[in-house]
Protein backbone atom coordinates (compact mmCIF):
# COMPACT_ATOMS: atom_id res chain seq x y z
CA UNK A 1 0.00 0.00 0.00
CA UNK A 2 1.12 3.89 -0.93
CA UNK A 3 2.37 5.72 2.63
CA UNK A 4 3.70 8.83 1.38
CA UNK A 5 6.60 9.96 4.26
CA UNK A 6 4.81 11.89 7.32
CA UNK A 7 4.80 15.34 7.78
CA UNK A 8 4.61 17.21 10.86
CA UNK A 9 0.72 18.81 9.87
CA UNK A 10 2.13 22.31 11.81
CA UNK A 11 4.02 22.89 9.13
CA UNK A 12 1.51 22.99 6.40
CA UNK A 13 -1.60 25.88 6.16
CA UNK A 14 -4.69 25.39 7.26
CA UNK A 15 -7.53 27.53 7.30
CA UNK A 16 -9.95 27.09 10.31
CA UNK A 17 -13.45 28.24 10.64
CA UNK A 18 -13.12 32.65 11.45
CA UNK A 19 -15.06 31.69 15.22
CA UNK A 20 -15.51 28.68 17.32
CA UNK A 21 -18.76 29.89 18.65
CA UNK A 22 -21.79 27.21 18.42
CA UNK A 23 -24.39 27.31 15.94
CA UNK A 24 -27.87 26.75 17.53
CA UNK A 25 -29.67 23.32 17.26
CA UNK A 26 -31.24 22.32 14.56
CA UNK A 27 -27.86 22.97 12.23
CA UNK A 28 -25.50 20.73 11.55
CA UNK A 29 -23.84 21.51 14.70
CA UNK A 30 -27.30 20.56 16.38
CA UNK A 31 -25.73 17.72 18.35
CA UNK A 32 -22.67 20.09 19.89
CA UNK A 33 -25.31 20.88 21.94
CA UNK A 34 -26.17 17.12 23.70
CA UNK A 35 -24.44 16.51 26.84
CA UNK A 36 -22.00 13.44 25.50
CA UNK A 37 -20.49 15.94 23.02
CA UNK A 38 -18.89 18.20 26.10
CA UNK A 39 -17.85 15.24 28.02
CA UNK A 40 -14.72 13.65 26.45
CA UNK A 41 -13.99 11.35 28.95
CA UNK A 42 -17.26 10.42 29.17
CA UNK A 43 -17.33 9.73 25.50
CA UNK A 44 -14.15 8.21 24.89
CA UNK A 45 -15.24 5.62 27.99
CA UNK A 46 -18.19 4.64 25.65
CA UNK A 47 -16.83 4.74 22.14
CA UNK A 48 -13.30 3.62 22.84
CA UNK A 49 -13.49 0.70 21.32
CA UNK A 50 -10.59 -0.86 19.35
CA UNK A 51 -11.01 0.37 15.91
CA UNK A 52 -8.52 -2.28 14.42
CA UNK A 53 -11.35 -3.64 12.25
CA UNK A 54 -12.39 -0.56 11.11
CA UNK A 55 -9.15 0.46 10.05
CA UNK A 56 -8.45 -2.50 8.16
CA UNK A 57 -11.29 -2.28 6.48
CA UNK A 58 -10.99 1.15 5.67
CA UNK A 59 -6.90 0.37 4.09
CA UNK A 60 -8.59 -2.52 1.75
CA UNK A 61 -11.05 0.18 0.35
CA UNK A 62 -7.85 2.58 0.37
CA UNK A 63 -6.35 -0.03 -2.15
CA UNK A 64 -9.23 -1.33 -4.19
CA UNK A 65 -10.71 2.32 -4.63
CA UNK A 66 -8.18 5.09 -4.40
CA UNK A 67 -4.84 2.79 -5.23
CA UNK A 68 -3.49 3.80 -1.53
CA UNK A 69 -3.29 6.65 0.63
CA UNK A 70 -1.22 8.32 2.92
CA UNK A 71 -2.87 12.13 3.91
CA UNK A 72 -6.06 11.20 5.50
CA UNK A 73 -9.43 13.73 6.71
CA UNK A 74 -11.65 12.37 9.16
CA UNK A 75 -14.56 14.78 9.66
CA UNK A 76 -16.64 14.72 12.70
CA UNK A 77 -13.36 13.27 14.29
CA UNK A 78 -14.42 13.76 18.03
CA UNK A 79 -11.71 12.32 20.12
CA UNK A 80 -9.94 10.99 17.86
CA UNK A 81 -9.93 6.93 18.45
CA UNK A 82 -10.15 6.58 14.69
CA UNK A 83 -7.08 8.80 14.03
CA UNK A 84 -5.03 7.81 16.93
CA UNK A 85 -4.78 3.88 15.11
CA UNK A 86 -4.41 5.42 11.56
CA UNK A 87 -1.57 7.86 12.63
CA UNK A 88 0.48 4.37 14.48
CA UNK A 89 0.21 2.81 11.04
CA UNK A 90 2.15 5.58 9.78
CA UNK A 91 -1.00 7.90 8.07
CA UNK A 92 -0.81 11.57 8.27
CA UNK A 93 -4.35 12.17 9.61
CA UNK A 94 -6.12 15.60 10.27
CA UNK A 95 -9.99 15.94 11.51
CA UNK A 96 -12.10 18.34 12.61
CA UNK A 97 -14.85 18.50 14.72
CA UNK A 98 -17.26 21.11 16.20
CA UNK A 99 -17.32 20.27 19.82
CA UNK A 100 -14.07 22.19 21.22
CA UNK A 101 -13.78 19.66 24.32
CA UNK A 102 -13.58 16.99 22.09
CA UNK A 103 -11.19 18.59 19.93
CA UNK A 104 -8.90 19.58 22.98
CA UNK A 105 -8.83 16.43 24.23
CA UNK A 106 -7.63 14.74 21.08
CA UNK A 107 -4.69 17.09 20.79
CA UNK A 108 -3.89 16.33 24.28
CA UNK A 109 -4.22 12.61 23.32
CA UNK A 110 -1.69 13.24 20.01
CA UNK A 111 0.46 14.62 22.40
CA UNK A 112 0.61 12.17 24.97
CA UNK A 113 1.06 9.31 22.35
CA UNK A 114 3.87 11.00 20.51
CA UNK A 115 1.51 11.25 17.38
CA UNK A 116 3.22 14.25 15.84
CA UNK A 117 1.50 13.01 12.73
CA UNK A 118 -2.16 14.11 13.81
CA UNK A 119 -3.87 16.95 14.34
CA UNK A 120 -7.61 17.82 15.22
CA UNK A 121 -9.20 21.13 14.58
CA UNK A 122 -12.39 23.19 15.79
CA UNK A 123 -15.02 23.43 12.44
CA UNK A 124 -18.20 23.10 11.02
CA UNK A 125 -17.99 19.90 8.60
CA UNK A 126 -21.38 21.20 6.83
CA UNK A 127 -19.34 23.84 5.44
CA UNK A 128 -14.97 23.86 5.88
CA UNK A 129 -11.99 24.63 4.17
CA UNK A 130 -8.41 23.09 3.68
CA UNK A 131 -5.75 24.21 1.70
CA UNK A 132 -3.66 20.46 1.28
CA UNK A 133 -5.51 17.82 -0.97
CA UNK A 134 -6.57 14.38 0.67
CA UNK A 135 -6.14 10.87 -0.47
CA UNK A 136 -9.02 9.98 1.45
CA UNK A 137 -12.11 11.25 4.02
CA UNK A 138 -13.70 9.36 6.75
CA UNK A 139 -16.75 10.05 8.43
CA UNK A 140 -17.49 7.19 11.08
CA UNK A 141 -20.27 6.30 14.02
CA UNK A 142 -23.16 7.88 11.49
CA UNK A 143 -22.05 11.43 12.06
CA UNK A 144 -23.03 11.83 8.52
CA UNK A 145 -26.85 12.05 10.58
CA UNK A 146 -25.60 15.23 12.23
CA UNK A 147 -26.30 17.08 9.16
CA UNK A 148 -29.95 17.46 9.17
CA UNK A 149 -30.71 19.04 5.94
CA UNK A 150 -30.00 18.51 2.14
CA UNK A 151 -28.59 21.72 2.19
CA UNK A 152 -26.00 21.07 4.76
CA UNK A 153 -25.55 17.61 3.15
CA UNK A 154 -24.75 19.33 -0.06
CA UNK A 155 -22.36 22.05 1.04
CA UNK A 156 -20.75 19.13 2.95
CA UNK A 157 -20.10 16.99 -0.13
CA UNK A 158 -19.22 19.83 -1.91
CA UNK A 159 -16.71 20.91 0.61
CA UNK A 160 -15.34 17.05 0.76
CA UNK A 161 -14.96 17.24 -2.74
CA UNK A 162 -12.84 20.12 -2.80
CA UNK A 163 -10.49 18.39 -0.33
CA UNK A 164 -10.04 15.59 -1.95
CA UNK A 165 -7.67 14.73 -4.37
CA UNK A 166 -9.14 12.89 -7.85
CA UNK A 167 -9.10 9.48 -7.73
CA UNK A 168 -9.82 10.22 -3.41
CA UNK A 169 -12.17 8.48 -1.69
CA UNK A 170 -14.55 9.46 0.89
CA UNK A 171 -16.44 6.66 3.68
CA UNK A 172 -19.25 7.44 5.27
CA UNK A 173 -20.23 4.83 7.86
CA UNK A 174 -24.34 5.11 7.95
CA UNK A 175 -27.09 3.85 9.01
CA UNK A 176 -29.86 4.86 6.87
CA UNK A 177 -33.61 5.34 7.70
CA UNK A 178 -35.88 3.17 9.44
CA UNK A 179 -35.59 2.23 13.52
CA UNK A 180 -32.56 1.31 14.83
CA UNK A 181 -31.22 -0.17 18.27
CA UNK A 182 -27.69 -0.11 19.50
CA UNK A 183 -26.53 -1.69 22.57
CA UNK A 184 -22.86 -2.83 23.51
CA UNK A 185 -20.73 -2.49 26.64
CA UNK A 186 -17.09 -1.17 26.92
CA UNK A 187 -14.12 -1.69 29.60
CA UNK A 188 -11.63 0.95 30.31
CA UNK A 189 -9.40 0.60 33.00
CA UNK A 190 -11.98 -1.24 35.09
CA UNK A 191 -14.56 1.42 34.24
CA UNK A 192 -17.63 -0.47 32.23
CA UNK A 193 -19.53 1.29 30.60
CA UNK A 194 -23.22 0.00 29.74
CA UNK A 195 -24.51 2.23 26.28
CA UNK A 196 -27.52 2.23 24.53
CA UNK A 197 -28.83 4.19 20.94
CA UNK A 198 -31.81 4.33 20.11
CA UNK A 199 -34.14 5.60 17.23
CA UNK A 200 -37.29 4.58 16.40
CA UNK A 201 -38.08 4.42 13.10
CA UNK A 202 -39.25 6.99 10.26
CA UNK A 203 -37.29 9.54 7.94
CA UNK A 204 -36.20 13.03 7.65
CA UNK A 205 -34.81 14.34 10.97
CA UNK A 206 -36.01 12.12 14.08
CA UNK A 207 -34.82 12.18 17.54
CA UNK A 208 -32.25 9.55 18.88
CA UNK A 209 -31.78 9.41 22.25
CA UNK A 210 -29.00 7.63 24.41
CA UNK A 211 -28.31 6.01 27.93
CA UNK A 212 -25.13 5.64 29.25
CA UNK A 213 -24.52 3.83 32.42
CA UNK A 214 -21.26 4.21 33.51
CA UNK A 215 -19.65 1.81 36.84
CA UNK A 216 -16.23 2.27 38.46
CA UNK A 217 -15.11 -0.37 40.43
CA UNK A 218 -15.21 1.04 43.59
CA UNK A 219 -19.15 0.71 42.63
CA UNK A 220 -19.45 4.58 41.70
CA UNK A 221 -22.52 4.86 39.18
CA UNK A 222 -22.75 7.76 36.87
CA UNK A 223 -25.84 8.20 33.93
CA UNK A 224 -25.82 9.87 30.88
CA UNK A 225 -28.82 10.12 28.71
CA UNK A 226 -30.30 12.32 26.08
CA UNK A 227 -31.70 12.88 22.78
CA UNK A 228 -30.55 15.00 20.44
CA UNK A 229 -31.95 15.63 16.76
CA UNK A 230 -30.58 13.33 13.57
CA UNK A 231 -31.02 12.89 10.33
CA UNK A 232 -32.51 9.46 9.08
CA UNK A 233 -30.92 9.70 5.43
CA UNK A 234 -32.89 6.84 2.92
CA UNK A 235 -30.60 5.34 -0.03
CA UNK A 236 -32.50 7.24 -2.63
CA UNK A 237 -31.82 10.54 -0.87
CA UNK A 238 -27.81 9.70 -0.45
CA UNK A 239 -27.54 8.80 -3.69
CA UNK A 240 -29.62 12.08 -5.07
CA UNK A 241 -27.12 13.95 -3.34
CA UNK A 242 -23.82 12.41 -4.65
CA UNK A 243 -25.74 12.90 -7.91
CA UNK A 244 -26.10 16.38 -7.25
CA UNK A 245 -22.23 17.10 -6.65
CA UNK A 246 -20.55 16.74 -9.71
CA UNK A 247 -17.24 15.81 -8.62
CA UNK A 248 -17.84 12.78 -6.78
CA UNK A 249 -19.77 9.35 -7.49
CA UNK A 250 -20.85 6.59 -5.95
CA UNK A 251 -17.63 3.75 -6.29
CA UNK A 252 -18.93 1.24 -4.03
CA UNK A 253 -21.24 0.24 -0.89
CA UNK A 254 -20.84 -2.36 2.00
CA UNK A 255 -22.37 -4.39 4.84
CA UNK A 256 -20.63 -3.98 7.76
CA UNK A 257 -16.80 -3.77 7.64
CA UNK A 258 -16.33 -6.48 5.68
CA UNK A 259 -15.28 -5.90 1.60
CA UNK A 260 -16.56 -9.03 0.90
CA UNK A 261 -19.96 -8.49 1.46
CA UNK A 262 -20.58 -5.67 -1.19
CA UNK A 263 -23.73 -4.39 -2.07
CA UNK A 264 -26.25 -1.75 -4.13
CA UNK A 265 -26.49 1.48 -2.50
CA UNK A 266 -30.24 1.27 -3.71
CA UNK A 267 -31.23 -1.79 -2.39
CA UNK A 268 -29.06 -1.24 0.97
CA UNK A 269 -31.00 -0.80 4.58
CA UNK A 270 -29.52 -0.81 8.08
CA UNK A 271 -26.07 0.63 8.68
CA UNK A 272 -23.28 0.71 5.62
CA UNK A 273 -20.22 1.46 4.13
CA UNK A 274 -20.75 4.20 1.40
CA UNK A 275 -17.41 4.90 -0.70
CA UNK A 276 -17.48 7.95 -2.84
CA UNK A 277 -14.37 8.79 -5.08
CA UNK A 278 -13.68 11.81 -6.66
CA UNK A 279 -13.67 11.85 -10.45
Amino acid sequence: MKRGQALNPRSRQWRPPKREAQRPAGSAAGAELAPLYGEPLLYDLAFGWCPEIEVEFYEEVFREHADGASRILELGCGTGRLMVELAKRGYLVEGIDLSIPMVRHARAKFERLGLWNAEAFVGDMAKFSVRPRYDAALCVLNTFSHLLTHGEARSHLECVAEALRRGGVYCIDLTLAGRASHRWMNEVLGVVAHCEWRREGGEGVVEESYRLVYVWPDGTVRVLSGSLPMRAWTSREVIELVDGVEELEVAACYKGFNTGRRVELSKASGRVQVVLRKI
